[in-house]
């Protein structure tokens, strides 16, 4: 590659910007086929309106997990967030030149290049169908073009189409095993897949070679940290800042696993220091809201979550934490209306009926509250909070058989689930069964650990029941 010149006197001047340190160059008559590199670091050069501002490495990471029941609890695996793609913009897709692009660049106005990079504005904007076409174009004048359905593959995940994208990720490294960029991206989506092994192998492919390349250590840590190798996904978060310090979404993982560890201070701070330096994701205050409000200022939480929803008013998650913490602070009509506006979003969201149905109950109304429980279950069986809050429902209204196949319900999905082994004990209690209850309550004794909240009714009902 060569690097830019002092400006000639004549011929065209085209706006051009890293796409690692975002710098920006006047470069004479360039062209799509033309390789211009970065004086400062190396890196490539494309238009401007490529990249707006940013760094490359600043690609959109894993969208926070879903919000859980009332209070802290998280145990979903992350999921999709309507809409939130939309916001901002992709830097990660500037054209790295590939050994193929230089070959085809002997040819000026390649028009697949063209139509590549016609692409990377339109994602870059979040006009991915219109990427998608250019995208079709460019793969159909040369199906062997790597970075095109590299690039497809990206505007298909921010879409929604994962098994499109991933299809199109798997061709590009076939096509080229060496780019450790493809490699990165496709660990990102195997990640939102849930293939966490095969994101930790891309991620291990790309860093062998490149040892250095900061976006491959900072999806290995979010791998890591979603099978909960917390140490692991720590140090890999830390390595990313290291060596890219003005990566935000470095800090952001950082922030996510501080978080997990309960380090409420340091996770806000890595939030905040995110925000710093990319102020238009609405993903950082998102997660700097969960802190916030998980370290007991609802207050704070609910503004950052309020930003976040400024910026992207579909950002599902961030609608039913804000409700989480609503409810919380006794806001319960209000904690409503976010649960009711993030399932008109998803209608297929179990946490928001879980939670919306805490609400109603809390606000005495059971015949919703039950409702939107056994719709929760219905959607998620293996979510222990809606099982176990419709089985104190039920052992509230008398209906013992039924409040005790609801407990078992939540210690199947939890076994380790002490109450929820306590109050089958309690219902059998409560309907006759004295022996039945009493070998329930010997069970969860045995069960409970030191930090098991409910010991003292557990061993006064044990001694009601056996006459002590």
């Amino acid at each position: 590659m060569d690097t830019p010149r002092p400006r000639p006197s004549g011929g065209v001047a085209t706006s051009l910007r890293c796409t690692k340190c975002a710098k920006p160059f006047k470069v004479m008559n360039w062209s799509p086929s033309r390789n211009v590199s970065c004086p400062t670091c190396g890196m490539p050069l494309v238009p401007a309106a490529s990249v707006p501002g940013m760094p490359a490495s600043q690609r959109p990471a894993q969208p926070p997990r879903p919000s859980g029941r009332l209070k802290r609890a998280i145990t979903g695996k992350a999921s999709l967030l309507v809409g939130i793609a939309a916001v901002g913009a992709l830097a990660g897709v500037a054209v790295w030149r590939l050994p193929m692009m230089r070959e085809m660049a002997k040819e000026p106005g390649h028009p697949a290049i063209e139509a590549n990079n016609r692409a990377l504005p339109l994602i870059a904007k979040g006009d991915y169908d219109g990427a998608i076409k250019e995208l079709d174009e460019a793969i159909r004048l040369h199906p062997a073009y790597a970075r095109a359905h590299a690039n497809r593959g990206i505007a298909k995940r921010l879409k929604g189409d994962l098994a499109g994208g991933r299809a199109d990720l798997d061709e590009a490294v076939r096509l080229d095993s060496k780019d450790p960029w493809q490699l990165s991206e496709r660990a990102d989506l195997r990640r939102e897949q849930g293939d966490f092994p095969g994101a930790l192998a891309d991620c291990d492919a790309a860093i062998a070679l490149i040892p250095g390349f900061e976006p491959a250590y900072r999806s290995r840590g979010l791998a890591r940290r979603e099978m909960e190798d917390y140490a692991g996904a720590k140090a890999d978060c830390e390595m990313a800042i290291k060596l890219d310090p003005n990566d935000p979404y470095g800090h952001n993982g950082l922030g996510l696993v501080l978080l997990h560890e309960e380090d409420f201070k340091g996770a806000i701070e890595e939030f905040s220091k995110a925000i710093q330096l990319r102020g238009d994701d609405p993903k950082f205050y998102y997660s700097r809201g969960q802190a916030r409000g998980w370290s007991g200022n609802r207050k704070a939480g609910i503004e950052d979550l309020g930003t976040a929803l400024r910026m992207c008013p579909k950002y599902v998650n961030a609608l039913v934490e804000r409700g989480n913490f609503r409810a919380d602070s006794g806001d319960l009509p209000g904690s409503i209306v976010d649960y009711d506006a993030a399932l008109r979003i998803d209608p297929k969201y179990p946490n928001a009926y879980s939670n919306r149905g805490m609400s109603h109950l809390r606000m005495g109304e059971v015949e919703k509250a039950k409702a939107d429980l056994d719709e929760s279950i219905r959607l998620n069986p293996n979510d222990d909070f809606p099982w176990f809050t419709r089985g104190t429902v039920k052992l509230d209204e008398g209906d013992f058989a039924g409040a005790i196949t609801d407990f078992q319900g939540a210690l199947r999905a939890k076994p380790e689930f002490t109450r929820a082994q306590m109050m089958i004990g309690v219902a059998r209690a409560a309907s006759g069964d004295k022996a039945g209850a009493i070998a329930d309550l010997e069970k969860a004794r045995q069960m409970a650990t030191p930090k098991f909240g409910w010991r003292k009714q557990l061993e006064g009902l044990l001694k009601e029941l056996k006459g002590e």
